[in-house]
């Protein structure tokens, strides 16, 4: 057995130990780069604007809070669900900023399997928002 106490390390096993964590490395984060903005579903949510806030220290991310109706198994009369989304588009995001908290609106995502710290803290990425008029709210 070796004692690593007393000598150390030669250069064969620094460069052999330095090639496998790069390897390991570059295998991680390949896999990583080839999750990140593969999407794993589309869709809407429709509710009223909660919040809006910029959020972070090294990453400053667009994350919105969006109340929409629901019902739970179980549960009797109407509850609140809360939908938590990124909008990293900054013009988009004023828009969201700028939206009368008193309609309701269509808010349009994709989720993706893994998502960048850049990008935002939710796997839900808003792309597009409308306006949902009274008469198609009773359809």
């Amino acid at each position: 057995m070796r004692d690593w106490r007393r000598r150390g390390a030669t250069v064969i096993e620094l460069i052999t130990t330095a090639c496998i964590v790069f390897i390991v490395l570059a295998i991680v984060g390949g896999g990583c780069c080839g999750f990140h903005g593969m999407k794993a579903s589309d869709g809407y949510r429709v509710g009223q604007i909660q919040k809006a806030s910029a959020n972070g220290i090294v990453f400053t991310t667009n994350e919105i809070e969006v109340t929409t109706s629901g019902h739970k198994a179980g549960m009797q009369g109407g509850m609140t669900n809360v939908f938590e989304a990124s909008c990293p588009d900054d013009e988009l995001f004023a828009e969201i900023q700028g939206l009368d908290v008193t309609k309701t609106y269509k808010f349009y995502y994709h989720q993706e399997r893994l998502v960048a710290p850049w990008r935002g803290g939710t796997g839900y990425i808003i792309w597009k928002v409308e306006e949902v008029k009274p008469d198609e709210a009773e359809e």
